[in-house]
């Protein structure tokens, strides 16, 4: 991937982030890629989905199922909101979280979990982010006139979708394995 490709994913990712939070995260970042050429909405969402699958890791599932516990571990489907969801926060914390897994206890919107707000709007995910180039698609297409948007073929590139399985090592998912691998994970969620 060039490096001007993922630079500007992560530059936009970071301004839309820091001026919206999460609750308007999706829209947002489908406007200001509703601003860019197609073909560069289209990298956009490639890049999105290569990210997603580089958090596929045995280590950051066995550390997401930990965090995840509570509410019966984290599934698939969990896991692959959650990819996503670490992508949204940022290059700084998307790097740390896979060079660490356990670093995901120095994360406000974890400690939050830990204390026990398992709302909707704390949950670690968002898969929604998956149809955020296809919006941006739609609102150029919305600007050209209809003959012309009619003839337009949507990106392959669209549909990309992470990954399921992880790839890496297999790491033993057991609470004597936790305490090792993740103490403050652990001592924040419990074995």
């Amino acid at each position: 991937m060039p490096r001007d490709d993922i630079d500007d994913f992560w530059d936009l990712v970071e301004q839309v982030r820091t001026r919206t939070g999460r609750a308007g995260f999706c829209d947002a970042l489908a406007r200001e890629l509703g601003r860019r050429p197609i073909p560069q909405i289209a990298r956009f969402h490639a890049t999105m989905m290569r990210l997603a699958d580089r958090a596929a890791r045995w280590e950051l599932l066995a550390a997401a199922d930990l965090v995840f516990a509570r509410c019966g571990g984290c599934s698939t489907d969990t896991f692959h909101d959650f990819r996503l969801w670490l992508v949204h926060l940022g290059r700084d914390v998307f790097e740390d979280v896979l060079a660490d897994p356990d670093a995901l206890a120095e994360l406000p919107e974890i400690a939050v979990l830990a204390g026990g707000d398992w709302s909707n709007a704390a949950f670690p995910a968002m898969g929604e982010v998956c149809g955020v180039a296809e919006q941006a698609f739609e609102i150029v297409l919305g600007r050209l006139p209809p003959a012309v948007a009619a003839a337009i073929v949507e990106p392959a590139e669209f549909e990309q979708r992470p990954c399921e399985e992880p790839c890496g090592r297999f790491v033993s998912f057991g609470a004597e394995e936790g305490r090792s691998r993740f103490p403050r994970l652990t001592e924040m969620f419990g074995s």
